[in-house]
């Protein structure tokens, strides 16, 4: 597919995602496919066991031999010690060969690593190891990129460098024969500026790439640490694995738009998620917020076309469900998540709809925020940019109440909900009455400030000013007179006295 795509030509070095429970599913069809574009292929002991690998002959290659990256979640890095190592072995078999008859980048990118190694410093010995590394993932004891949270909080980044740097940082930690969790981001950048494809796996129907943050992670990450480096975004691909009987590579434009309609634009499965009430508004949250993941990393894969039926669907309830009603019931803070980061794609520049689109979704963040409180998720809770974002849409609605004098307490009640949609823990504290003489509350959304007023000052300095003169006064209390009479007292010490003596005149 990919030859067919650029003129005939192969591509120089392919990057794959590996995971663990997806190796336990397919039982090491992605592991073949690195070995097998690298034109080596594993040798079996007499138990089946793979214990090397074996170099295939150019002659029945009949191709160029392809390099590989391949990065690892931190469970398969743990889990699949050994497969790293045969991943390793293939690649330094397939780098130190000396078969002639066909074109091998493995060797070529060694090589030209070596040098750049040499140049920095690197003994020879140490050169030559590393220039054959191909295998990153976490260090050891972590897991996870890092970029879905990094992502999530839009409001702290404006450059999406400042993310690839944060995934290179993550993943630059070298396995295999030149050591275990070495820590090289340097190496990394250089074994990524190569990439020309990535390809990650699906082999369940149970998941796919918009239902969690791994895949926006994993393989937009790379693509996004690629574009930082060179300009321009590797070629994605899915090997399709979910049935065991036709496999196929495809691509993951493809894919992701098959899962969009089967799935998120489906009105039977958004009623099968209406049916599971406060979690089935979560998961649609949570969809909205792994669009915009991959908007971020791949911003050419997702298309304005998904965004305007992200809001036809939910938002304009394009299928008569009721949608609204059924948020309000039974989660409101998942769409408000939803409209806050709708608007916040937009203030970043990933969505460009109409402006009448984006009045009626500032009117309905306000009107949700009024009426439940602001969902404190990443893109929500201290996002001054996306307020002010808003305020410029539309006046953010106040009420303005006067509170009266009065002798009791008031109770405010505040909501916080945790990951944007979860849900709301309630508290009450006391809000203490204002002082004699009136006071101006403003209240919004749950949080109140109060606001005093203060006395107009005289309008001359000079003025005299009329009053009670307050001195101060000692007042002298006589010490109270005990009223336990003396007898009483003496009768108390008589005993014991007594006690004393017996016990003394005992142990005589």
């Amino acid at each position: 597919q990919y030859r067919a795509e650029h003129n005939g030509t192969y591509p120089e070095r392919v990057a794959f995602v590996l995971f663990c429970v997806e190796t336990m599913r397919h039982q090491g069809i992605m592991e073949s496919e690195i070995l097998y574009l690298m034109g080596v292929k594993p040798k079996w002991d007499k138990r089946g066991r793979v214990k090397s690998v074996e170099l295939i002959p150019c002659s029945e290659l009949q191709r160029p031999r392809i390099d590989v990256l391949v990065t690892t979640s931190g469970l398969y890095r743990d889990t699949f010690a050994g497969k790293i190592g045969i991943i390793d072995e293939g690649v330094r078999v397939a780098a130190q060969t000396d078969d002639d008859n066909c074109t091998n980048y493995v060797k070529e990118h060694s090589d030209a690593i070596y040098e750049w190694l040499i140049e920095n410093g690197y003994s020879e010995e140490d050169a030559t190891c590393l220039s054959m590394a191909r295998v990153f993932s976490e260090e050891s004891g972590n897991y996870g990129t890092g970029l879905p949270d990094a992502i999530a909080a839009s409001d702290t980044w404006n450059d999406t460098a400042k993310i690839a740097d944060l995934y290179i940082r993550r993943l630059g930690y070298v396995y295999g024969d030149c050591g275990w969790s070495l820590v090289n981001p340097d190496l990394f950048r250089e074994n990524l500026r190569g990439v020309d494809v990535a390809i990650h796996s699906r082999s369940s129907n149970l998941y796919g790439v918009l239902d969690n943050d791994d895949q926006f992670s994993y393989l937009g990450g790379l693509a996004l640490a690629v574009r930082s480096l060179t300009g321009e975004t590797p070629d994605l691909y899915i090997t399709n694995l979910r049935d065991p009987h036709n496999p196929v590579t495809e691509t993951l434009q493809s894919f992701l738009r098959r899962e969009l309609v089967a799935r998120y634009f489906n009105p039977k499965w958004i009623e099968g998620m209406m049916e599971h009430e406060y979690a089935g508004a979560r998961e649609m949250m949570k969809f909205t917020e792994y669009l915009w993941g991959w908007d971020v990393v791949t911003p050419d894969l997702i298309t304005q076309d998904m965004w305007n039926q992200v809001y036809d669907v939910y938002i304009q309830d394009r299928y008569n469900l009721g949608m609204k009603g059924f948020f309000e019931a039974n989660n409101p803070y998942a769409l408000e998540s939803i409209v806050a980061r709708m608007l916040e794609a937009v203030r970043k520049g990933y969505w460009d709809p109409s402006d009448a689109v984006k009045t009626n979704l500032a009117e309905m963040y306000q009107e949700l925020k009024s009426e439940y409180g602001v969902t404190c998720c990443h893109h929500t809770c201290g996002n001054l940019l996306l307020n002010e974002y808003m305020e410029g849409i539309i006046s953010a609605p106040i009420e303005e109440s006067t509170t009266t004098t009065t002798t009791s307490q008031e109770t405010t009640t505040h909501y916080y909900h945790g990951g944007g949609g979860g849900k709301p823990l309630i508290w009450q504290t006391p809000t203490p009455a204002p002082r004699s003489g009136g006071g101006n509350e403003t209240e919004e959304a749950g949080v109140g400030t109060v606001e005093e007023l203060v006395p107009e000052r005289a309008e001359s300095q000079n003025e005299p000013l009329e009053g009670t003169v307050m001195e101060e006064t000692t007042v002298e209390t006589p010490m109270p007179v005990s009223g336990v009479p003396w007898i009483a007292v003496l009768i108390v010490i008589a005993i014991l006295g007594l006690v004393l003596l017996g016990f003394v005149l005992r142990r005589r």
